[in-house]
């Protein structure tokens, strides 16, 4: 027992770093052991997205979203899968899982306001869907402004591209050569997807069509299976620009080669019956 009036004074005890070490390894190796198990998922994911088995993409994001909820680039690609999905499966498909996909997108850019591929995946849900399944103008325009205040380019290239699906050609022209005025502005373009809206503008309203062949050229030699258009649409793209550029006979071998990938393409069988047309 200590004497009275004299404080117990103890030397600090030194901590034993060694007992923790061997928790602190097994908290490091499990987190490596859940972050390969990630890279796994996405890897798979990958490969069956270049072989366009997206049922399968979809249900590996379902099961990435388990454990990341928040993750806005997982719900992203959810949704991005279903919607891949629904374009070469069964249309009594696709209109069950419509909710799924808008909530996907919707969950995205909840999650991360400003993620610019998610707002134009919304847009395309609300401008190609039927107003009875959840399509609407109004929503549309909403994530276009949404995505105005992002990027002003970007939203104009979207406005162009909404009043293109209302078949408002003069609106979708003026919103198309606003958004050209501010390409310069907006910088290097780092997304391919906008590579392709550049060289699209170029084909339909001939804007700028040597600067729209060339977005074109690198968005074809990066393409991915995430780009969202398919090359073969990129193809005729090229034989709108070269048929602008008045070079028709590049422009004829563009149009063969986006109907060699897509025989049923109508766009680019009409162009072709016009070509012959005139001949």
């Amino acid at each position: 027992m200590p004497k009275q009036g004299k404080e117990l004074v103890r030397e600090p005890t030194k901590p034993n770093m060694m007992r923790w070490l061997p928790m602190l390894f097994f908290v490091f190796g499990m987190l490596q052991g859940i972050q390969a198990q990630t890279d796994t998922l996405l890897e798979q994911a990958e490969v069956y997205a270049q072989k366009n088995e997206w049922r399968q993409v979809a249900k590996i994001y379902e099961e990435l979203l388990e454990d990341e909820p928040e993750n806005a680039v997982y719900w992203y690609r959810y949704g991005g899968a279903l919607a891949k999905r629904a374009q070469s499966g069964s249309k009594l498909w696709a209109l069950t899982y419509l909710g799924t996909m808008e909530n996907a997108f919707n969950m995205a850019v909840a999650l991360d306001p400003k993620n610019r591929e998610a707002r134009w995946a919304l847009i395309d849900f609300y401008v190609s869907v039927p107003g009875l399944v959840g399509g609407s103008f109004e929503k549309a325009m909403q994530q276009v402004e949404a995505l105005m205040a992002i990027s002003p380019m970007e939203g104009h290239l979207a406005k162009s591209y909404v009043y293109e699906y209302e078949e408002e050609e003069q609106l979708a022209q003026d919103e198309a050569e606003l958004a050209y005025r501010l390409l310069k502005q907006y910088g290097p373009i780092k997304r391919n997807a906008i590579r392709y809206q550049i060289g699209k503008i170029g084909a339909l309203y001939g804007i700028d069509p040597a600067q729209g062949k060339e977005q074109l050229q690198v968005y074809m030699a990066n393409y991915s299976v995430y780009d969202g258009v398919p090359l073969a649409w990129a193809y005729f793209r090229m034989a709108q620009l070269y048929d602008c550029l008045k070079q028709p006979d590049l422009a004829l071998d563009w149009c063969n080669k986006a109907l060699q990938k897509a025989p049923r393409l109508k766009p680019a069988q009409e162009w072709l019956a016009q070509h012959r047309a005139k001949k």
